[in-house]
């Protein structure tokens, strides 16, 4: 008996222990609850982006809808040099006595402000301001807060490789890195057809009106004599292609000239490679890269065998 009575004596004991404990956990996690009612985090993808990519920002709110009126959370966000690329996008979802919104948004900065250099560069966005509404207690209206989130930071690296620029030739192709993956898809502000559709029934509309208006002016000029006049046949356009030859045959002076003698030679160049004159364009290349000013014999010369090189395929693909 006195064994039973001591075990029964810890049971109880026990009971009022773990009743205890679960009054005081029930207590603060209300008071929490109370003091915190709104839960706000912030992410960055990529952190570490090439100069141009595309950087996601994400920003989730979670609240307690017995405290933060539903549908009332706004997000204002800047970005420094980055540009939204498409509008951001939020989303609202309430589950029991929780709203969750989560704000999205595509990023992306060409500007110079975000070149790497020759080291990555960190890059810090201004807070975002979040703005909510608080149920007033009893018949008080409702209470406007905001707060201010700090976004995570990022790391640019450049996509250029110093080492792989100094060892390279800067007659071949420069070593770029791009990911065109990362660009998003065409969009409007408004629908292309909708839009060709009113333009062309305004035109119509115009074109129907200067014939209205330009009516009478013919009836009246019916009886007035005929003024023919002959015009000269105008010249044949020629392509770029052309006008570069021209210019590499003609004598010429000057430090103006020399430029635009190297440009006509580098415009030479890169259409004798669309044609896979491979000596050529790299004589070209030579001219035009070279560290004296090309002289005009030599600038002769390769537009004459530019033009017999081209003689058979035409000049009709240099635009």
């Amino acid at each position: 008996m006195t064994s039973r009575n001591v075990l029964a004596g810890l049971g109880l004991a026990a009971m009022i222990a773990a009743t205890v404990v679960g009054v005081l956990v029930a207590t603060r996690s209300s008071s929490d609850s109370a003091r915190r009612p709104v839960r706000i985090g912030t992410a960055l993808s990529p952190r570490t982006p090439l100069f141009g990519d595309t950087v996601t920002a994400r920003l989730e709110f979670a609240g307690d809808t017995r405290r933060v009126v539903p549908g009332s959370v706004r997000v204002d966000a800047r970005f420094g040099s980055y540009r939204t690329v498409a509008k951001p996008l939020l989303v609202r979802k309430i589950a029991g006595d929780a709203e969750y919104v989560v704000w999205t948004a595509s990023l992306r900065c060409l500007a110079r402000s975000c070149l790497a250099g020759r080291a990555e560069k960190r890059l810090t966005f201004p807070p975002a301001r979040v703005t909510y509404a608080v149920r007033g207690s009893g018949t008080a209206p409702q209470v406007a807060r905001s707060l201010s989130v700090a976004w995570p930071a990022l790391l640019v690296y450049s996509r250029i490789d110093p080492i792989e620029i100094k060892a390279s030739d800067p007659r071949d192709e420069p070593p770029w890195r791009a990911d065109l993956a990362s660009l998003l898809n065409v969009s409007y502000r408004t629908p292309p057809s909708p839009t060709a559709a009113v333009a062309y029934g305004l035109g119509g509309m115009l074109i129907l009106g200067a014939f209205v208006l330009a009516a009478p002016l013919r009836r009246r000029d019916e009886d007035a004599p005929v003024l023919t006049v002959e015009l000269e046949p105008s010249p044949v356009p020629q392509t770029p292609f052309q006008r570069a030859l021209a210019l590499l045959e003609r004598s010429s002076a000057g430090a103006d000239e020399v430029g635009a003698r190297r440009r006509a030679l580098e415009l030479v160049a890169v259409e004798l490679l669309r044609r896979n004159e491979s000596t050529l364009r790299r004589s070209a290349q030579r001219l035009a890269w070279s560290q004296q000013a090309p002289s005009e014999a030599d600038a002769r010369a390769l537009a004459r065998s530019a033009r017999d090189a081209t003689r058979d395929g035409s000049d009709d693909a240099a635009h």
